[in-house]
């Protein structure tokens, strides 16, 4: 007679994760602030501009991250980003109807002169 196949064993269960202690630093909720303002063009009431601050080294809010600016119709004029109020990175610039002219390497923010690249 063929044995009956054995039983399996119990498998261990995983151990669970340990609960944070209430002594533990909590994450700074503010380092994740971000506003978005917005200013107008006074007569056509268009957006003029479009950029996200938040808090830099010093604590205090500043032009950082995504930023567009719109010429007066509402075309958009450029794009690019923003670190410390200071233009980093790839910016693209279009004509006032929306036409692609080039693009700049604004680098870190630390050159003075960007790099036309397109």
């Amino acid at each position: 007679k063929p044995e009956a196949p054995k039983p399996e064993a119990p498998k261990p269960e995983a151990p669970k994760p340990e609960a944070p202690k209430p002594d533990a630093p909590k994450p700074d909720a503010s380092k994740d602030d971000v506003k978005i303002m917005k200013d107008y063009w006074g007569k056509t009431n268009q957006i003029k501009y479009r950029y996200e601050m938040r808090k830099g080294p010093d604590g205090k809010y500043a032009r950082n991250g995504a930023a567009q600016a719109y010429y007066e119709h509402g075309v958009l004029e450029r794009e690019g980003n923003y670190k410390n109020g200071k233009r980093v990175g790839i910016w693209k610039y279009y004509d006032d109807k929306g036409n692609f002219l080039r693009t700049e390497d604004r680098g870190d923010g630390g050159a003075p002169d960007p790099k036309p690249i397109g």
